[in-house]
């Protein structure tokens, strides 16, 4: 990337599946969804909306979880995106920063 910014996704399917349609949104330039109001890539959107470009395949694992939990996953999430820029923080789960000191 050619900027400091970051996201923290979340996903039960392949990786490389998700990645290629960030990609995707950001290479078809529709990266926000107008009937619904919603943003549909957040990395697209940025790179869009700023002109960075963002390395697709320059991507890390955080965590990998055992199981399928939906609950899980959304503690993993809490944890996990706290301050990255480009994720939606409207609808993401909230991890009180009580917990900061003994959090990654």
């Amino acid at each position: 990337m050619d900027c400091s910014s970051s996201y923290n996704g979340q996903t039960y399917r392949p990786l490389i599946h998700r990645m290629k349609e960030h990609e995707r949104c950001n290479t078809l330039n529709n990266a926000y969804d107008e009937t619904l109001d919603k943003v549909k890539s957040a990395p697209a959107h940025h790179s869009l909306t700023t002109g960075h470009r963002i390395a697709w395949n320059d991507i890390n694992i955080l965590k990998t979880l055992p199981s399928r939990s939906h609950f899980d996953l959304t503690v993993q999430a809490a944890i996990h995106i706290r301050n990255p820029s480009m994720n939606r923080t409207d609808s993401a789960p909230k991890c009180s920063s009580f917990w900061n000191p003994i959090l990654p």
